[in-house]
């Protein structure tokens, strides 16, 4: 499977790694290109959009700095509304306002895409070890 991830600062590219170091393909985007470089040393590929990740992967994980930026992700010129959200598992782990997270998920979902709202609590450590606990919401179908 290939997963897409969104969001490369200090608690995501390490995220990101320990998705990669499971063996699982990746297609990674951050609004900085050069937060992206470590990862692709590693084996994964840069896409040059949300959307792009988006096209290229049954699976995105979005973990961005606030609300605004998981807008952006969602309803930006290139974000994952300008393409197309069927059949795409999105996974919300930015912590924000649960109003805003409802409201996108609804949006992504009558596109016919799967919305998971997973925020993370923990230190940069747990982040590190892959050991950081998630909160998940969305429906069991799309979850297991």
């Amino acid at each position: 499977m290939i997963i897409g991830f969104i969001g490369l600062g200090t608690m995501g590219k390490h995220a990101a790694a320990n998705i990669w170091r499971k063996e699982f393909d990746l297609v990674i985007h951050d609004i900085r290109p050069e937060a992206a470089a470590p990862l692709v040393a590693m084996g994964a590929t840069a896409a040059e959009s949300p959307a792009t990740v988006l096209d290229a992967v049954e699976v995105v994980v979005t973990m961005v700095f606030g609300p605004k930026e998981v807008e952006q992700v969602m309803r930006g010129p290139a974000g994952f509304l300008s393409g197309d959200p069927a059949g795409k598992v999105r996974i919300e782990m930015t912590t924000s306002s649960p109003f805003l997270m409802r409201e996108l998920a609804a949006e992504f979902e009558a596109c016919g895409g799967h919305a998971v709202d997973a925020p993370f609590t923990g230190s940069m450590d747990a982040a590190i070890w892959g050991d950081m606990p998630v909160f998940v919401g969305g429906t069991d179908a799309v979850i297991e």
